[in-house]
């Protein structure tokens, strides 16, 4: 590992695809056990996270449109408990011709946003 740098920014890329493989296997989990829409989304494409094995299967899984961001506006889609979130960011981004503010959370200190970060992307 080069000095300064995190072990993935130097990472072959087969170690890249298997890092982004394990992350999405467990965010595609995640989203069908935590949020209603993307359980229904799931089931209506016949795909469950388990059919998830590697990059190429992700052709199978159905992708957010604006309209589902529409549908379960503003907190259908927290993959946490409300409970759990500290804080919400609500900004104001344009979609379209329309204005949709989006929303941000915050998880407690032991999810910091680093962390967070950190687990679901891989650069």
């Amino acid at each position: 590992m080069n000095k300064g740098l995190h072990a993935i920014e130097s990472a072959s890329r087969d170690e890249i695809v298997a890092l982004q493989t394990e992350r999405l296997h467990w965010t595609l989990h995640h989203v069908y056990a935590n949020v209603p829409h993307y359980k229904a989304k799931f089931d209506a494409a016949g795909v469950h996270p388990d059919d998830f094995r590697s990059l190429a299967d992700l052709a199978r899984f159905p992708f957010t449109t604006k309209q589902d961001l529409r549908d379960n506006y503003p907190y259908g889609m927290f993959a946490v408990p409300r409970e759990q979130v500290v804080r919400i960011k609500i900004e104001a981004v344009s979609i379209d011709s329309t204005s949709w503010p989006l929303i941000f959370l915050a998880l407690p200190a032991a999810t910091s946003s680093a962390a967070f970060f950190q687990l679901i992307t891989c650069r």
